[in-house]
Order: C-alpha cells, then structure tokens, then sequence
C-alpha cells in the first residue's frame, strides 16, 4: 500500500500511517517509538482508532536495556494482547520471542541481513550473515534453515548439514516455522515428496498469505509428476 501511495517503504509517518491503515480497511492500528539514553531504552506505543484519529490507550515500557530486546518484546505484546483483549491462539503458541528465534540479538541482526541479502539475490553475501549468526547462536533453527536454502556457492553437503541441524533445533519453533522445515527434511533427506505435499498443504492451510510457499508446494508436485497440480498451485 505504501508503494502504492508512493511512499518511502523504510520509514513511515503516523499521518502516512494512517492513510495505510484506511486503505486496508482495519478499525485500530498501534503507533509508537522508541527512545534510547544508553544504557536504557523506552518505548511509547499508541492504540488509535484510525477513522476518528481518538487515542484508545497508550502504553510506556521503560527498565530494559539494549540487550533485553526480546523481553521488552515480549512484555509490549502482552500489553497490546490484553488491551485488544485478544487471546492466544493456543497456549503452546504463546511463547517468548528469544524461545522461537535466538537470545542473541546480534544474532538475529545477522539472520535479518541475510534475509534481506537474499532477497536482493546477493547469496553469498546472504550465505556469511547466516553463518555468523550461527556462530553467535548455534541453536538458531532458522538461520541453519536459511543456510540451508539460500542460493550461492555451497555444496550439497553443507546444505545438507544445515538442514539437518535445522531440523534437530526446531522443535521449539511455531507451526509457521516447524511445519517448513519438516516439509524440507522429509523431501530432502527421508526423499519422502507426498509426505511433503501433505506438510505444505496443511502448512498453507493455516498460513495462506505465504506467497513462497506456493512455489515450493508446485515443486513438489512436479517431482510428483504432476504438472497440472502444479500449476493450479501456482495460479
């Protein structure tokens, strides 16, 4: 929407906020800031109802350093869960934000600058921010599963072994996150591609707006041998 307005995508305005939120048609967004005096970080948050402009609730953490990123994360959500009184999913979706990534913040910086390296197709560039946010964390599923996929110059078995240990650490990750590994593993290591199809259809079941994964479902099916499958996956 904001490339449709014409905006500046790596920085918004609360009144560019708000023509957003009008053009998608949601009733409330939550606006905010932060403020760093080191060692200590405060954040301000907004609920604001976007038709009237009117100020729903506001919020204010203070207390938390740089380096407790994550739990100031995790606090801020459980503000503006009970605020919109909005209840998890599951119990067992209701985890820490260090839980389902990394306790390491420069970890996950890492991991976020590979992500937006692959992206922009740079892989090998994208493949050294992976690794050292592996070195940082080496329990850090995704980044081991992002190694694993990214596009550049390593071989087989490395992929392989990245997958592997994505695999191994992904148990404490959420269904988004677990059921795209598994589906990886099954295919790649146990060679198993239905049992694939079966991961990613019930994969897209629960998260239907992952555009990528719609390519990689029609892969399966055409490893499957069924091109016309996947090409109504693909549409």
């Amino acid at each position: 929407i904001q490339k449709e307005l014409q905006a500046d995508s790596k920085s918004i305005t609360p009144d560019m906020a708000t023509k957003v939120a009008q053009r998608a048609g949601v009733s409330t967004m939550l606006l905010g800031s932060i403020v760093q005096e080191d060692p200590m970080l405060m954040v301000t948050t907004r609920l604001v109802d976007v038709q009237s402009g009117k100020i729903i609730n506001s919020q204010r953490l203070t207390g938390y350093t740089s380096k407790q990123i994550f739990e100031m994360v995790d606090a801020l959500s459980l503000l503006v869960q009970t605020e919109f009184s909005a209840p998890a999913s599951s119990p067992t979706e209701t985890k820490s934000v260090a839980q389902v990534t990394t306790r390491s913040p420069e970890a996950y910086r890492s991991y976020l600058e590979g992500v937006d390296l692959n992206q922009k197709f740079f892989g090998d560039e994208a493949i050294a921010a992976f690794r050292k946010a592996i070195e940082l964390d080496s329990t850090f599923a995704m980044a081991h599963y992002a190694l694993s996929t990214t596009y550049g110059s390593l071989g087989p078995r490395i992929r392989r072994a990245a997958l592997l240990k994505a695999h191994e650490f992904s148990q404490h990750l959420t269904d988004r996150e677990r059921l795209l590994i598994q589906a990886t593993y099954v295919e790649t290591v146990q060679k198993d591609v239905e049992k694939s199809v079966e991961l990613m259809e019930r994969y897209l079941e629960k998260f239907p707006m992952e555009q990528k994964a719609y390519s990689r479902l029609a892969f399966s099916y055409t490893l499957l041998g069924r091109p016309e499958k996947a090409i109504q996956v693909l549409e």
